[in-house]
């Protein structure tokens, strides 16, 4: 009897406490805010941000210290990001414990805590850190900012930390940091560009998938893994290097990476899953640092999947002992069929048993454009280019090798904007004359087997571009110098020249009376050109504006104003240049709409790739 009524006690205490938890933590509302109690302490379970600019979360309520902020509290129940963004979010000193992932869908521009808090810390631009700032614990996805650089001594993102960014373009990653959880960076729908530091050694499921906008990533050497989904639905990725010591590539690591033409895959590999690159149409290369024996040793699972879509894997192209180290420091762009390729590294010397990466592209490509600190080009790197017209190098120093450019028979004009030491055979190729433009302060050394090459020192300063020699141009040849030259100098008011000669091109002194004299020889003695939209003589025009217009389509027409001290005749006067070929067109108007295309693909592609580039 005494045994059964100390367990009926013990029921009736354990109802008691039971009833009493239930009370004390059943959800109270104060003003926005939904919290409950326990313990005497209040936690913050919900906010109705809906119209509200600023939130300050109040020290106490219903006379409770607020101490918790609940996962989700300030959670979008809308799921829209940035219907209703609130532009700051204050904590006070009492709050010690924040969910992992409080801020969840919140739509939110700034985290401001009270300086005098024990636990937590923000920084200017309203990240939201551990005290010791060793762990960013949660950044706004409406932060009003394109880059952002996390302290240097954080170790640790955590979970969702960046998820639903709306802004950042640009995230710059400590070395000091080691990991970071899950989904740490999902869908962040702006970010172009990431470098993951040393000391990294995994990327988990989805950690960057839905980054649509995301360009470019570099993987560290210390990575292992790369698990499911990790980047899928990156649509702006082109081109993945996974560096050596990668074991294992989770399955739909780059599925759907719809602009993905290239990926490079390290002999350290030991599992891959199945379709890793499902679904990316434009992936037509695979370069693995193994052998063909190694890869078919991974039985690596391939074919149709989900509603019958294309593993890639299947229909691309592998090259196999692919060696990517002089790959890692440069980018390769290939748009309009203009090569870019931007960067730091000495390319190296190619054979026949060689794939490098522009090779894919070799039979379209007319025109080929280095930027940064390229410093050399080894033998055949760039041999069998069958339309190669022009080759820009945009580079302090630059050593070319023999048969760099061998076997290129369409090659008119290369350009250098610095030093350059240039082997004897470098060039191979058919074309009666070739045209190198060098700065007239530069070393330069070039030393050609035939008379088939033209030097042309030149300089620029205060607007002006001076040809210090002999130039020959064409209608198109003229239209692509400057291209290259608008590039490099801007304004280009005025080019002057000690001899000019257009080749194919009749040009005509045109008299105030409308009288036109024919140019003997097509030649101009020390002449300097300026441009005009079509008759509009008034309408002077930068030559850098002139081929925007080209490009963008706003000129369709235009006119040459000269100056040449031996046909006094058109002195001050338009220059009408005529193309012998197009007659029937009405002249040089003729000839600028069919030049329009190949000037439209050089101007557009290689502007974007200075864009990008000089951003870096």
């Amino acid at each position: 009897m005494k045994k059964a009524a100390k367990l009926l006690t013990l029921f009736l205490s354990l109802c008691v406490s039971m009833l009493l938890a239930a009370f004390s933590a059943a959800a109270e509302t104060e003003g926005i805010f939904t919290y409950t109690v326990s313990d005497g302490q209040a936690t913050v379970t919900a906010v109705d941000f809906s119209g509200q600019e600023e939130i300050h979360i109040p020290e106490t309520l219903g006379g409770f210290p607020v101490t918790s902020l609940e996962n989700g509290f300030m959670r979008d129940t809308t799921w829209v990001i940035g219907d209703d963004t609130v532009a700051a979010l204050y904590i006070p000193k009492t709050v010690t414990n924040i969910s992992a992932s409080a801020f969840e869908i919140a739509d939110l521009a700034k985290i401001i805590v009270d300086p005098e808090n024990p636990n937590y810390v923000s920084d200017e631009s309203g990240v939201l850190f551990n005290k010791e700032m060793t762990r960013l614990l949660a950044a706004p996805n409406g932060m009003p900012i394109q880059s952002y650089t996390v302290p240097d001594g954080v170790t640790y993102i955590e979970a969702a930390a960046f998820r639903f960014s709306q802004f950042l373009q640009t995230l710059i990653l400590p070395d000091s940091l080691t990991s970071f959880g899950s989904q740490a960076f999902y869908w962040m729908r702006s970010l172009k560009s990431i470098v993951l530091p040393e000391g990294i050694t995994s990327i988990g499921q989805n950690d960057f998938a839905y980054c649509r906008s995301l360009e470019s990533v570099s993987l560290p050497s210390s990575l292992r893994t790369i698990a499911s989904s990790a980047f899928t639905e990156c649509y702006a990725l082109k081109e993945v290097i996974i560096p050596e010591g990668v074991t294992s590539i989770g399955t739909y690591a780059f599925e759907s990476d719809s602009a993905l033409e290239r990926i490079v895959l390290p002999s350290s590999l030991q599992t891959v899953r199945q379709a890793i690159c499902g679904n990316c149409p434009k992936l037509e290369h695979v370069y693995y640092a193994g052998s063909s024996e190694d890869w078919a040793a991974l039985n690596v699972q391939t074919g149709t999947y989900a509603g019958d879509r294309t593993d890639a894997f299947d229909v691309a192209a592998f090259h196999y002992n692919f060696d990517v180290t002089p790959y890692k420091t440069i980018r390769v762009e290939c748009d309009n069929d203009v090569l870019s390729i931007s960067g730091s590294a000495d390319l190296p010397a190619a054979d026949s048993d060689t794939f490098q990466f522009w090779d894919e592209h070799k039979e379209a490509v007319t025109a080929i454009f280095f930027d940064g600190e390229i410093t050399g080009v080894g033998s055949r790197a760039f041999s069998n280019f069958p339309n190669l017209s022009y080759v820009i190098f945009n580079a302090p120093s630059v050593t070319l090798a023999a048969n760099a450019f061998s076997n290129c028979p369409e090659l008119e004009a290369v350009l250098f904007f610095g030093d350059a030491a240039i082997d004897a055979a470098a060039f191979d190729t058919d074309a009666s004359t070739v045209q190198i433009y060098r700065p007239q302060s530069a070393a330069f050394s070039f030393t050609p087997s035939d008379g088939k090459f033209h030097t042309i020192p030149f300089s620029f300063a205060d607007g002006v571009l001076h040809l210090n020699g002999s130039v020959t141009w064409d209608g198109y040849q003229f239209l692509d110098t400057m291209t290259a030259f608008c590039l490099q100098f801007d304004p280009i008011d005025v080019v002057t020249c000690t001899d000019f000669t257009f080749d194919g091109l009749t040009l005509y002194a045109v008299q105030a009376s409308g009288k036109k004299t024919r140019i003997e020889d097509n030649r101009l003695e020390n002449a300097e050109l300026r441009a005009a939209i079509g008759d509009q003589e008034e309408t002077v025009l930068t030559f850098n504006a002139l081929v925007r217009g080209i490009a963008d389509g706003s000129i369709s027409d235009f006119r040459m104003l000269a100056k040449d001290e031996d046909h006094e005749e058109i002195k001050d006067t338009p220059l009408e240049i005529k193309d012998d070929t197009q007659e029937d067109e009405g002249g040089f108007g003729g000839f600028i709409r069919k030049a329009i295309k190949w000037v439209v693909r050089l101007i557009d592609s290689v502007l974007k790739v200075l864009k990008v580039f000089r951003k870096k």
